[in-house]
């Protein structure tokens, strides 16, 4: 559930880079080690143009660092945001709560 923070595009490639992150842990990958990320199985699912645009979105917002080689980092700002996106809609919806029942 994108929150507006980032394009829908950028938000659905960041998913398929977190679940990738997610798997490697579960696989026994170190944390620091599964960080770690290459464009070639992006370039799998969308063209070069809109994988570079959305790595250039995420290095934008701190989520991911960016290298000259086209290789990135996940980044801890990165993983924060994805592990409160849903509580952030969920805080959002509880803030609205008392207006809906006032009317």
């Amino acid at each position: 559930m994108n929150d507006g923070t980032l394009t829908n595009d950028t938000y659905f490639i960041f998913t398929l880079i977190y679940k990738e992150y997610k798997n490697r842990i579960k696989k026994g990958i170190s944390k620091s080690n599964a960080l770690e990320f290459s464009t070639e199985r992006l370039l799998e699912i969308s063209n070069e143009d809109d994988i570079h645009f959305a790595l250039e979105e995420l290095k934008e917002k701190d989520f991911i660092k960016l290298y000259i080689t086209g290789d990135f980092e996940l980044t801890k700002d990165g993983i924060n945001y994805m592990e409160n996106r849903f509580s952030k809609k969920i805080d959002k919806i509880i803030e609205k709560i008392p207006n809906i029942i006032k009317k």
